[in-house]
């Protein structure tokens, strides 16, 4: 309060230096004016459940020393209170901004409240600065005792410096670490992110029995390592990049087949390719058939049948395969 009245030039209608003017003062309504001015500043900075008590008090000088005789007798509880708090206050994981934050405004109030020691005699000795020293370098302490472990090596090399620095360098230096720490986290953390990556890709690209997992096992040939869909004594080797097919695939298959009972394409066993005369022609059901017989060993796909059937075309009367007649 007394800074607010300081700012608006007004302090000098608390302490009594300007005093009200005698009746007839052409500068009476001036200070009348200026002097309300102030009460209604001070009754409204205080508790609703104080302001009727000092609610018929015209003159700002008689509110303030009535507050004053009411309410300073209770300083010393006050600066009691504020030194526990002060010397009890520790960082426990604020920032240091935050923590050095708290105390200065603990300081500050107890400032405010302890009576200011001055010399009114010209001594040239510095005792004033000596005493103004010394407080800082007790608020620097205070700062130090309450920081966390983790700063236990820069509070050494701060309490080794000669001259011992104020508490702004002291609060500078351990903002510093505090970055720097914070740095160095962050960079432990990514180089951990990264080698748990590499690890998991690592992991990924083993074989399946180094991973503590089981090989398939194919219900076709039960053998291990593969499955039915690739299975090369079911499905065939794949295709060389020479367009043709290894061997022991489809083909060897059917030629296996061919040998056996069936000949085939060009056998005369199929006589509605090779008949004389075919009343049916080599029709859809003639082929469907043939390829249900033959499905384990043709490499052919029955889209592949229906376009071999339109390249054929229906089936004629005339010459046929082997006749002597063939060409005219």
């Amino acid at each position: 309060m007394r800074m607010a009245l300081r700012a608006k030039n007004k302090v000098s209608f608390i302490d009594g230096t300007l005093p009200e003017p005698a009746d007839g003062d052409p500068n009476k309504p001036l200070w009348v004016m200026a002097n309300s001015l102030v009460v209604t500043w001070i009754i409204n900075s205080l508790e609703k459940d104080l302001q009727p008590s000092i609610a018929c008090i015209e003159n700002a000088r008689i509110l303030w020393e009535d507050l004053k005789q009411r309410f300073s007798q209770g300083n010393e509880t006050r600066i009691y209170q504020l030194k526990s708090e002060i010397y009890g206050s520790r960082q426990e994981g604020k920032l240091a901004a935050e923590y050095y934050g708290s105390l200065k405004g603990l300081w500050d109030e107890l400032d405010n409240l302890m009576e200011s020691v001055t010399c009114s005699c010209a001594c040239v000795c510095g005792a004033g600065q000596n005493r103004l020293g010394q407080r800082e370098r007790e608020k620097a302490h205070q700062f130090l005792m309450g920081l966390n472990p983790e700063f236990a090596t820069v509070r050494s090399n701060i309490l080794s410096m000669d001259p011992f620095p104020n508490i702004n360098r002291v609060y500078q230096m351990v903002c510093q670490e505090e970055r720097q720490r914070a740095i160095a986290r962050s960079q432990e953390s990514q180089g951990q992110e990264a080698a748990a990556f590499a690890g998991k890709a690592a992991d990924d690209n083993r074989p399946v029995a180094q991973q503590g997992g089981t090989r398939p096992q194919c219900d076709y040939c039960n053998r291990i390592g593969h499955t039915r869909s690739t299975c090369f004594k079911l499905n065939g080797r794949p295709t060389n990049p020479d367009g043709h097919r290894s061997s022991g695939g489809w083909d060897s298959q059917y030629k296996a087949g061919s040998s056996k009972g069936s000949r085939g394409i060009s056998g005369k066993k199929q006589h509605g390719f090779h008949g004389r005369k075919s009343t049916g022609g080599f029709n859809q059901a003639n082929v469907v058939q043939t390829k249900n017989q033959l499905s384990p060993a043709l490499p052919f796909s029955e889209e592949q049948i229906q376009r071999l059937l339109s390249l054929i075309g229906p089936d004629e009367e005339g010459p046929r395969v082997e006749e002597d007649d063939w060409s005219r």
